[in-house]
């Protein structure tokens, strides 16, 4: 599961909260989605690290680094083994500290 700066379950995803989210949300959740289908089935914590840190389409890429928006931190879920991975700022700059919980 991916998520951006704009709603998306139906009971929110409507219009009039588009029109207030960050309007390149849009490309950058499709785009996040494009690259985790190129993994479907084998995804893993470092090909997501890597995603995370993708600079495609700059200035509305995933990893944000101009002034108007910028990425601030990286989490990476693993549920199934009770771990997270969280990179603060940048994650193309920052190391991912692994928690167990």
């Amino acid at each position: 599961i991916a998520h951006t700066n704009h709603f998306v379950c139906s009971r929110y995803a409507r219009k009039e909260n588009f029109d207030k989210s960050w309007k390149d949300s849009f490309p950058r959740l499709d785009r996040m989605n494009a690259l985790l289908e190129s993994k479907r089935g084998a995804v893993k914590p470092d090909d997501l690290k890597r995603f995370l840190s993708d600079h495609s389409g700059t200035p509305a890429s995933i990893c944000r680094h101009d002034h108007e928006s910028r990425t601030v931190a990286s989490i990476i879920a693993e549920p199934a083994h009770r771990r997270m991975h969280v990179a603060v700022g940048n994650p193309c700059e920052s190391r991912y500290v692994t928690y167990s919980m």
